[in-house]
């Protein structure tokens, strides 16, 4: 794909030096391209570009994770696949980044980078290399003291894929709790695991309600 895409690129300009097309003709073809693929996918419909369940149930087996009943997460997000497993220690989580949700994340990136000034997260050179940031910056914070998830493994492992998979503590999403469920005591804990967060020289970057995770011993993680 990327080749094609180099192609693309490469014919253009050399289509105008040879003077085979004028810029016009070359901008009018990539749009015409572009006009015909965007029509057959509406057409005859396109995949959803998702690594499936049956893919990430055996990538975990070759990584030696014992999981049950793998399943999408409610919620997903972009540039990413989360699933959710059960395993004899306690529920999984499990990121996978496949190829086109890494394609995703490049030209997301890309965009923030031209038009702000803070363009988020680092962009990283392979898939493998960010599940593992990711991992390292879980160990770091739980070095630090914070409450976070159990890392389990950060690897790549099936279908061009790369995967984090974690061991969440069990108790419920502040998005879902009642107002009068998170009282002084909570708001409390929560800040305290902030506060530790930034001992450890760590930012969360995205501290919002469906971040933060209340125990059922009702310690905010």
């Amino acid at each position: 794909r990327w080749r094609s895409y180099l192609e693309v690129v490469g014919m253009a300009p050399a289509a105008m030096y040879l003077e085979i097309a004028s810029p016009s003709d070359a901008v009018g073809g990539i749009a015409l391209g572009i006009a015909v693929g965007a029509f057959v996918h509406l057409l005859f419909g396109s995949p959803g570009g998702r690594p499936t369940t049956e893919q990430v149930a055996l990538a975990l087996a070759s990584l030696g994770v014992d999981a049950d009943n793998l399943r999408l997460a409610p919620v997903q997000t972009l540039g990413r696949t989360l699933m959710l497993a059960d395993a004899p220690d306690g529920p999984l989580s499990v990121t996978v980044l496949g190829r086109d949700e890494r394609d995703a994340r490049f030209f997301n990136k890309a965009w923030r980078f031209l038009f702000y000034r803070d363009s988020g997260p680092t962009l990283f050179h392979s898939r493998l290399q960010e599940v593992e940031h990711e991992a390292f910056v879980d160990l770091l914070a739980a070095r630090g003291g914070v409450s976070v998830p159990e890392v389990v493994a950060a690897a790549t492992a099936g279908p061009d894929a790369a995967l984090l998979v974690e061991r969440r503590p069990v108790g419920r999403g502040f998005d879902g709790l009642a107002d009068d469920e998170v009282d002084d005591a909570v708001l409390d804990a929560v800040w305290h695991e902030v506060a530790r967060l930034h001992a450890a020289g760590i930012a969360h970057g995205s501290l919002s309600a469906d971040h933060v995770l209340l125990r059922v011993a009702a310690r905010a993680d």
